[in-house]
């Protein structure tokens, strides 16, 4: 069956049913059906399926699916249970088969086989050998803490305003209240007033999401694990009750605190315009939310710089070999030697070589090494590749002793490998003159000779520590041609790499990149780019919300001083000191948002570079800079509002008095 895609694709217009088509293997199939649509919400695409007697058909399938231990690899069991069955006694029964199923095999190292709910794939647990793109449940709630974050901070920035502002309603709540108001009609209307802004916000962050969606997708964490969100409108009508739940609930956290302190005013103080907030509780709730917003907004400062500065270290990294002027071409099914003669003819091309994987670009072969003799506890975690022997030279790696693989004999034949110095010390086989001609297991029991030793290189990430490494000359295991170019040569290399491809009469388009891009494009280094991407727009966020709330009490409490600063100016105050007066209150509170933000900030970042091997160092560059950018951005908001009274004509705010 296939997908009607997949129809269009292979049979264009015609009519696919009964037609046989040629898949992997040289097997036929023979169309059965086609699916209604392309867009199942499934945790695999459904392009193409065959049944599952087709398989058995197959005796190379059948030979796997009859091998516990490679078919668990490669293939997933789903189970409809009966009403009312204890997913544990299930549990105990999957693991009962480990060893009767398992135990044979020498070096099993199948820690568990875990029964897992068909709705608890997606936003479950992370697993090893997952079935398909999940989204795994920290990262939904990683960015779910991040929106809490910044949703908690608008509502202590309206908390603040509105507090601020009361003195401007208090006469109204007094003269309310002398007709006969009560407290809960004047608590109500305020709560109401702030369900109807909460209400025209959804409205406006709808409005936004959908501009901003495209950005999200773009994310390398969506757009490669193929988690793109789509917004369907009609399909969930529960939606908008969540949509409702969730403006009711904003407007309770936001509008709780100032409908109770509104609506306190005793009616005599309000009408007498006793009622300011110049102390008590409302002045210390306003100098509180000051206080967080901005330890929130430095602490996400800093993050995005420390991220900022660790992608650019990764990016910038030396991997210990030269990746530049070389171009990676996936060669498929055709063979190594082949491809090596036709490019090599080529006026820009300096030299040739070949290997199965990709270093340090997120793909990886790994292997077991041991020492002869030791148990299966002592065995060391690495990864092998198989080599062309020109790819020593090609990619300006170091030989520390020993020789490189013969170019006349394969793998099976000598056996020989070469080594990394981590394997060396891994394994403790000592310098690297003393390990030529040594032997260990490679795998489960093939004996090996170390033929030479190189000098370390990253052949992962820079997030991983180097890695045992073992390299063998294998040419049918060759997946990748690494091409060297002449230096300056770049665009008419790669088009007579594309001539060349084509020369051969592939059927397939050629696959190639620049070597020194794939490195800066791994996956680490992306995902690490999209990190303080959605960090630093949560800090562009948090700030100006901060600073926004900052801004409006800043021009209230100027406001409610006016006729102070116009009798300190008449009384020979300069404008340099009204400025100081207005605001010291405010730099007080920044400072006291600083001690808090700035450990917590640096105790963060430190926790969050824990994860790579290769890492920056957060010292006070780092924490000075994020703090000078908060400042700067204060003292705008505080400044145009101080100084704007400071400089203002002192007769035109006492001409009443």
């Amino acid at each position: 069956m296939l997908s009607p895609t997949e129809a269009r694709k292979f049979f264009g217009d015609e009519d696919p049913m009964g037609k046989t088509m040629t898949v992997v293997g040289n097997r036929d199939y023979t169309v059965t059906g086609i699916l209604a649509r392309d867009d199942y919400d499934t945790i695999f695409p459904l392009t193409a399926l065959a049944s599952y007697a087709s398989a058995e058909s197959d005796p190379g399938i059948r030979q796997m699916l009859d091998n516990w231990y490679s078919s668990i690899y490669t293939s997933y069991t789903f189970a409809l249970l009966e009403e009312d069955t204890a997913l544990e006694d299930v549990q105990a029964r999957i693991r009962g088969l480990l060893p009767v199923h398992y135990a044979e095999y020498d070096g099993n190292r199948l820690d568990d086989l875990i029964v897992q709910p068909l709705k608890d794939i997606s936003l479950g647990i992370q697993m090893g050998n997952e079935i398909g793109t999940v989204l795994p449940r920290e990262s939904s709630w990683f960015l779910l803490t991040l929106a809490a974050i910044i949703l908690l901070t608008a509502c202590f920035n309206y908390v603040g305003l509105t507090v601020s502002r009361s003195l401007k309603r208090a006469r109204k709540v007094g003269v309310r209240k002398v007709f006969g108001a009560v407290r809960s009609q004047i608590s109500s209307q305020f709560l109401f007033e702030t369900v109807v802004i909460s209400s025209g916000s959804v409205l406006i962050a709808l409005l936004l999401l959908q501009w901003l969606v495209p950005a999200f997708n773009a994310f390398s964490f969506v757009s490669q694990t193929d988690l793109a969100l789509r917004l369907d409108w009609t399909g969930d009508p529960g939606l908008y009750g969540v949509f409702a739940l969730f403006t009711l609930t904003v407007a309770m956290i936001a509008g709780i605190y100032p409908a109770l302190f509104l609506s306190r005013y005793r009616p005599a103080a309000a009408v007498k315009g006793l009622a300011g907030i110049g102390g008590g509780s409302g002045s210390r709730l306003r100098k509180g939310l000051v206080v967080v917003q901005f330890s929130i907004s430095l602490v996400f400062l800093i993050a995005a710089i420390v991220m900022v500065r660790q992608a650019r270290f990764m990016q910038q990294g030396d991997y210990g070999f030269q990746a530049d002027n070389v171009i990676n071409v996936r060669l498929f099914d055709v063979p190594f030697d082949r491809f090596r003669d036709r490019i090599s003819r080529s006026a820009h091309v300096a030299g040739v070589s070949g290997l199965s994987v990709i270093p340090a670009t997120g793909s990886r072969s790994d292997v077991w090494v041991s020492l002869p003799g030791a148990s299966d506890d002592e065995a060391v975690k690495g990864y092998q590749f198989a080599i062309d022997p020109a790819l020593v030279e090609n990619l300006g790696l170091t030989i520390l002793a020993g020789a490189n693989v013969e170019a006349g004999a394969t793998f099976e034949d000598t056996h020989q490998v070469l080594v990394n110095e981590t394997l060396l010390a891994r394994l403790r086989l000592g310098a690297p003159v003393e390990a030529i001609g040594e032997t260990f297991i490679l795998g489960d029991s093939t004996r090996v000779v170390i033929a030479g030793v190189l000098k370390d290189f990253h052949a992962d990430d820079l997030s991983n520590e180097i890695s045992p490494n073992v390299f063998f000359h294998q040419p049918e295991m060759l997946s990748w041609a690494n091409v060297r170019l002449v230096p300056g040569q770049l665009d008419a290399g790669m088009e007579d790499i594309r001539a060349a491809w084509t020369a051969m009469g592939h059927p397939r388009s050629v696959d190639m990149a620049e070597f020194d891009v794939q490195l800066k494009e791994n996956f680490i280094n992306l995902i690490t780019r999209d990190m303080y991407r959605l960090i630093g727009f949560i800090a562009f966020l948090a700030v100006t919300i901060a600073c926004l709330g900052l801004l409006g009490i800043a021009s209230f409490n100027v406001e409610n001083r006016t006729r102070e600063v116009s009798i300190r100016k008449v009384l020979g105050a300069d404008v340099g000191t009204l400025v100081l007066l207005l605001s010291r209150e405010f730099a007080i509170l920044i400072g006291v948002a600083s001690l808090i933000a700035l450990p917590l900030a640096w105790m963060l970042a430190n926790s969050w570079l824990q994860g790579f091997a290769y890492r920056i160092s957060p010292g006070v560059g780092t924490m000075g800079l994020g703090l000078l950018i908060l400042l700067c951005i204060a003292a705008t908001a505080i400044g145009s509002q101080t100084l704007r009274a400071a400089l203002a004509n002192p007769i035109d705010h006492l001409h009443d008095e």
